[in-house]
């Protein structure tokens, strides 16, 4: 640990000089938030989780050779514990599922259908970091049934995708409900992380003398109203289970907001 900090505190120093407080800042969490998820695995999943569901396009304030999304960084946290605990001598065997295999061949088949269209048109580094992104994305499917090994586990990761849901509809519902120049002047502060700016309310077939739609800060209504119906989807049950995660009452106030 003490030399995890010198090494820090040392990188620090030479980003501060070389670049600025920005990138040197933001190197200096990074590092701290991966070091962290070395220690606490399941955190890089609690990450991922809250800032899909609270600011799921937001990406590092400055641009130093590539510009990572929060969530490039929490899912390669998330791959990067997975490799780091495979390397240890008193490791878990891995856990598979029948879900595995068709998984496994629709990865194959992508990367496969992307060789051959590289023939029809040209690769520029925007393209391909996307498709690699793809590609670790529906890849993680196969570790999350690794990491998520046992109930508890699974309980403390469903509690964090309704409460991250449900803080996501409570903001959802400020910025619904508050005056249209307050709400979109509340989401161009979002343009620090590369939110769009400007006219970002969003309206019924995009005419302003039409209601509005709530977005909360999802940039896009129906992305927010997928996370609504995936915290939505895990609250009915719960509402008649016997032993619910949360208290009943707790239970119906949650769903009533989401």
């Amino acid at each position: 640990v003490g030399a995890a900090i010198a090494l820090l505190s040392t990188t620090f120093g030479a980003l501060l000089s070389l670049t600025g407080a920005w990138i040197a800042s933001g190197a200096l969490l990074s590092a701290t938030f991966i070091i962290w998820a070395l220690i606490q695995s399941e955190l890089a999943l609690w990450s991922t989780i809250v800032i899909f569901s609270l600011i799921p396009f937001g990406t590092m304030p400055f641009k130093f050779i590539l510009t990572p999304t929060f969530l490039d960084i929490t899912i390669a946290t998330i791959y990067l514990v997975f490799f780091t605990q495979r390397l240890k001598s008193n490791r878990q065997p891995l856990v598979s599922t029948p879900a595995h295999i068709p998984i496994i061949i629709f990865i194959l088949l992508s990367i496969l259908s992307f060789i051959l269209g590289t023939s029809n048109t040209s690769i520029n580094p925007n393209l391909l970091r996307k498709f690699v992104g793809y590609i670790l994305n529906i890849s993680l499917a196969l570790i999350i049934v690794d990491q998520v090994h046992n109930r508890l586990i699974l309980t403390r990761i469903i509690k964090t995708i309704i409460v991250s849901g449900f803080a996501a509809a409570i903001l959802g519902i400020a910025l619904y409900i508050a005056p249209p120049n307050l709400s979109e002047l509340s989401l161009n502060y979002l343009s620090v992380f590369n939110y769009p700016s400007g006219d970002v309310l969003r309206y019924i077939e995009d005419n302003p003398a039409n209601p509005l739609r709530a977005i909360g800060t999802s940039v896009d209504p129906n992305i927010f109203g997928g996370l609504l119906a995936i915290v939505a989807a895990l609250l009915v049950p719960q509402i008649s289970t016997k032993n619910p995660i949360f208290k009943q009452r707790l239970t119906v106030v949650l769903m009533l907001i989401v």
